[in-house]
């Protein structure tokens, strides 16, 4: 036929006897489709030498005479059984010609079944590190499944040879390889997210971005997030009576409980300023209720100061020195502000930037200013649910023209607030006639009697001078 085996000179395509046109591969060989032994087609050489076997048995056929002993070394193995003498393989190619039931592997095979098994390898890559790992391993078997499938139809159908076994076990040779990588890339991701955020965070949040880190959106976004600011006071005289050494043992006593607090009501510790922090909630995971955990967290440091204040009392009588109280002031406003990862290559930090962050600063430094320990703005006031409030006054911050309106947090609604109520109708009462420039004296007198004033001594005692409005 004057075809070629690739440039590499002649090849055998074919092989005729008489009528009979055989295909063969190049080298010479045919594949045979084999049928499996019949037992009704085998004749003993005993009965034929008896006179047993009609002349009508053998008429018009093609006999082949052989013997089947095992000790005669004549048993080969086929694709079907282990052990056919070689007569009966004989008997199987002499019926693959005539009846022209040919199985052949064309020269181009090879070709697809390598093709076959890159774009195979190339998907199964692809779906194990884009699906998670029962999803992925369901995929290749698929794939396996339908190669398989493909190799039988062709074989059946189509009398084609179609090897799926290299190229199945390549894909799950791959399969195998990427599901470990997958999983170090996981696991290297998780020990990522543990480290960033394990000093940060409560400890409940970390394992929920260790366990999906898809939550954590590196980069920064814009959301709404309430800020805390938390400072003690007259840090700088006490640092005066220690060393340097006493300095940080008091900062790590007062630090360790406050950041308790934040991190118990899911909070995020930006960062230490000397002796006070700075908080946020809602990044990185969504928190709906951020503003109320804010205002739990902020009450939660003001009951961990008497724990607080007893273990430095200890200190100081032990060292001979007067014992300080500690006082707190806690800012806290709610607002958009852009939170991510921010720095530079080399170095960077997660941390949060924005109007809020200013807004919260300075509502912390005005609790020297009002005297109060805890105080909120109107955004956060609203957002916070099932909270106690008492308008505290109106401050004009640098960059607005508007007074920003602020308020102190006294505690967490109850069923019984009654006397709250009594309270904050008195408080707003004679915050009306301040703000209308009126001194309402009687009514500053009877708060201070009141049995809930007593967090708000300082806030009365000058509520008669003071401006509410300023710089």
């Amino acid at each position: 036929s004057l075809e070629s085996n690739y440039g590499s000179g002649p090849a055998i395509v074919s092989v005729r006897v008489g009528a009979f046109e055989i295909p063969t591969e190049a080298d010479g060989q045919v594949r045979v489709r084999f049928a499996g032994s019949n037992a009704g087609r085998t004749i003993s050489a005993t009965r034929v030498l008896a006179g047993e076997v009609e002349a009508s048995e053998i008429d018009g056929r093609i006999l082949l005479v052989g013997a089947t002993a095992a000790s005669l070394g004549d048993l080969r193995s086929t694709p079907i059984a282990g052990a056919v003498p070689g007569v009966e393989i004989h008997a199987e190619l002499l019926e693959h010609i005539i009846t022209g039931a040919n199985l052949s592997r064309p020269d181009y095979m090879l070709g697809v079944e390598a093709l076959v098994l890159v774009l195979g390898a190339l998907v199964t890559a692809f779906v194990s590190r884009k699906l998670r790992g029962l999803a992925a391993a369901l995929g290749v078997l698929l794939l396996v499944v339908v190669a398989g499938c493909a190799s039988w139809y062709m074989f059946s159908r189509q009398a084609t040879l179609f090897d799926p076994m290299i190229a199945s076990a390549t894909w799950l040779g791959t399969w195998g390889a990427a599901s470990v990588s997958v999983y170090r890339r996981t696991e290297r991701e998780r020990r990522t997210v543990r480290t960033a955020f394990a000093r940060y965070l409560a400890p409940a949040i970390v394992e929920r971005l260790a366990a999906d880190p898809a939550q954590l959106k590196l980069g920064g976004e814009l959301r709404e997030m309430t800020v805390l600011f938390c400072d003690a006071r007259g840090f700088t005289a006490r640092s005066e009576t220690l060393d340097a050494a006493g300095v940080v043992e008091f900062l790590n006593s007062l630090l360790t409980p406050l950041t308790e607090a934040v991190l118990a009501h899911g909070g995020t510790i930006d960062k230490y300023m000397g002796d006070g922090l700075m908080a946020f909630w809602n990044a990185p995971l969504d928190t709906p209720d951020h503003a109320s955990r804010a205002c739990r967290a902020a009450l939660a440091m003001l009951d961990a100061l008497p724990a607080i204040n007893a273990v430095n009392a200890q200190r100081a009588a032990a060292a001979g020195r007067a014992h300080i109280p500690v006082r707190i002031g806690i800012g806290i406003n709610t607002g958009d502000a852009f939170v991510g990862n921010m720095g530079s290559e080399q170095r960077f930090d997660y941390s949060i930037i924005g109007d809020p962050v200013n807004v919260a600063s300075r509502l912390e430094s005005s609790t020297k200013e009002f005297g109060v320990p805890i105080v909120v703005s109107e955004e956060t006031m609203k957002a916070a649910r099932g909270f106690l409030f008492l308008y505290a006054g109106s401050l004009t911050l640098r960059g607005r023209y508007e007074p920003t309106r602020v308020y102190a947090l006294h505690g967490e609604a109850t069923n019984d607030d009654c006397d709250f109520q009594t309270f904050r109708d008195l408080h707003q009462s004679v915050m009306n006639e301040v703000e209308a420039g009126r001194v309402a004296e009687a009514g500053i007198e009877a708060l201070k009697r009141h049995p809930l004033s007593g967090r708000y001594a300082l806030f009365y005692a000058g509520l008669a001078t003071r401006e509410h409005s300023r710089e």
